[in-house]
């Protein structure tokens, strides 16, 4: 997902949400990016079949300016095309850029300049117009001009100017001739205030502001009519306060309270979260805790199945349209192993309110055909709970790491099957991961991954004999119920699993200098997850079409570093 050349530290939190973030019900993902040497410089470039990449860094002026620099395109799309003359017709390929520039003001402060470019571009088959049947392009520009500032040991500032572009072209050139467009602007302020009060307190406050348009228009490929965009505002204002408190040695404490005040045509909303967060260290080794997180999120994306491709409806809550919530709750214990690594089980409850979702038989109508999309979108409510175990531990040339998820993700609304429960599109009953790596002597490491995941569960049409006699002389004649509304995610797909096998050859030049040799395969053994299904009646038969992934990917790769 991102290029690793670049990345410095990533933090990933799927609960115990410090009061900074907001705007997600499931987890965060913050990702912090190298600053560049202002000494030496240093390189990277990766050579292989999956994809390539360059990075560059060093001093523009020494001790005072430095940049960063990286790029990266993958070619899947060519390596289709060497394993498989006939499949020309599906194509795939990604790209992104990072540019970063750090200028050191003087010993107590920094301005900093990003920016970064992505995409992602797919097409599957052609159709009779000379068109792909189905394609997919989408990406993100951002750019952030970001000043920090120490003004003693006790407090810092951080302060950011951002502007991002997200835009998604959906083309459907075979079944409905349909043409989609989203575009998502958002330029956003940020000021950040770190207060070290004592060594038993710790505060983070905050302010930020985010003003977004979202655009959207669809139209026919048959028509020559100009389609007509739609175009939705927002202004999104954002109060936070953390604070790390030690109660004692033990006890430790992290309570914070963020506040939103979301503003759109014709509506206001206000919401006020709550995050506490509780440690108990019971010796050197092992900690309980507890936490509870109330999450909203004002930017709605709306999957068509469990399957999450960027054809997914998006926009802002408005009158017509209420922030999702979340409010979530976890109970845990950790064990550390000296050494390294450790064992965590983890139960954790979360409750959903508003949550938004398509109306049976609305999803995937064409654009000429569709009710306007507030008519298309109903809202529910849920609930997700489930018990969490992860391991990891390094023995002096193994490294081990299991993960084991056992959850249940339930949905209900008042205008689907009768208001009862159905199963969520991400509900995932068992999720099985196992990792190890082997060091074998100085250059030479082996790894392999295995994931087992239930499979996903989607809506299929609902039938039954329309005579028994036909059933009794062996018949398959089948009828949908006249006026039935099937059960929302009815059916559940096989399940996915894979096995990946890599190792590496590592050597180290003069001067620090390094080359690694990496080969494998991916997907040896396994049942991906397909992109498509499709469910269809042939011959009054019921069958399910799956549209899979590739299921053995082989590769190699070379990267030098300097």
């Amino acid at each position: 997902i991102f290029n690793a050349d670049i990345v410095k530290h990533i933090d990933f939190y799927k609960g115990s949400f410090p009061s900074r973030y907001e705007g997600r019900l499931s987890s965060v993902i913050d990702i912090k990016t190298k600053e560049g040497n202002m000494q030496e410089y240093h390189g990277a470039a990766n050579l292989g079949l999956l994809t390539n990449s360059v990075m560059l860094e060093g001093p523009v002026v020494k001790d005072k300016v430095s940049f960063i620099a990286s790029a990266r395109r993958s070619w899947i799309d060519g390596l289709i095309g060497l394993l498989d003359k006939e499949a020309s017709d599906f194509k795939y390929y990604l790209y992104d850029v990072n540019v970063k520039l750090n200028y050191r003001i003087d010993s107590t402060s920094r301005v900093y300049l990003s920016s970064y470019m992505g995409s992602d571009r797919f097409s599957l088959g052609i159709s009779d117009e000379n068109r792909p049947a189905f394609a997919l392009n989408w990406g993100n520009k951002l750019i952030s001009a970001r000043w920090n500032k120490v003004y003693n040991s006790r407090v810092f500032q951080n302060s950011t100017l951002l502007f991002s572009n997200y835009s998604n072209l959906v083309q459907d050139g075979e079944v409905t001739g349909t043409e989609q467009f989203n575009r998502i602007t958002d330029v956003g302020i940020d000021n950040d205030l770190t207060y070290q009060w004592n060594n038993n307190l710790q505060s983070f406050i905050g302010f930020r502001v985010n003003f977004t348009r979202f655009s959207a228009a669809a139209s026919n490929f048959y028509s020559e009519s100009v389609p007509d965009v739609e175009t939705q505002k927002s202004v999104h204002l954002k109060f936070y306060s953390d604070n790390d408190i030690s109660l004692s040695d033990k006890l430790k404490l992290k309570a914070g309270l963020h506040y939103t005040s979301f503003l759109v045509k014709n509506k206001t909303y206000h919401s006020f979260q709550p995050r506490t967060a509780l440690f108990y260290d019971l010796n050197a080794s092992s900690r309980f805790f507890a936490a509870y997180s109330f999450m909203a999120q004002f930017y709605h994306q709306i999957s068509l199945s469990g399957i999450s491709v960027p054809n997914e409806f998006r926009a802002p809550s408005n009158k017509d349209l209420p922030p999702e919530e979340a409010f979530i709750f976890e109970l845990g214990y950790r064990h550390s192993f000296s050494s390294g690594g450790g064992v965590s089980i983890e139960l954790y409850r979360k409750n959903f309110n508003n949550i938004l979702m398509y109306r049976l038989d609305e999803n995937y109508m064409p654009v000429d055909e569709a009710a306007p999309w507030p008519d298309r979108i109903i809202s529910g409510k849920g609930y997700s709970e489930g018990l969490e175990i992860e391991y990891k531990q390094k023995l002096n040339w193994l490294t081990l790491q299991a993960n084991y998820t056992l959850s249940k993700t339930m949905y209900s609304s008042a205008q689907i099957n009768g208001g009862k429960l159905f199963k969520a599109p991400t509900d995932l009953r068992n999720q099985v991961t196992f990792m190890a790596t082997a060091n074998l002597g100085g250059r030479w490491s082996v790894s392999g991954v295995f994931n087992y995941t239930t499979g996903k569960s989607i809506t299929v049409p609902q039938y039954t004999l329309i005579d028994i006699g036909d059933g009794l002389a062996g018949k398959n004649r089948l009828e949908n119920f006249e006026g039935y509304e099937p059960e929302p995610n009815n059916y559940t797909l096989s399940d996915n699993y894979n096995l990946d096998l890599g190792a590496a050859y590592s050597k180290t030049y003069r001067s620090n200098r390094q080359g690694v040799l990496r080969f494998g395969i991916n997907n040896l053994i396994g049942n991906p997850a397909p992109l498509f299904v499709n469910a269809e009646i042939e011959d009054n038969r019921f069958r399910i079409y799956e549209t899979n992934s590739i299921k053995i990917l082989p590769y190699i790769g070379y990267s030098f570093r300097f």
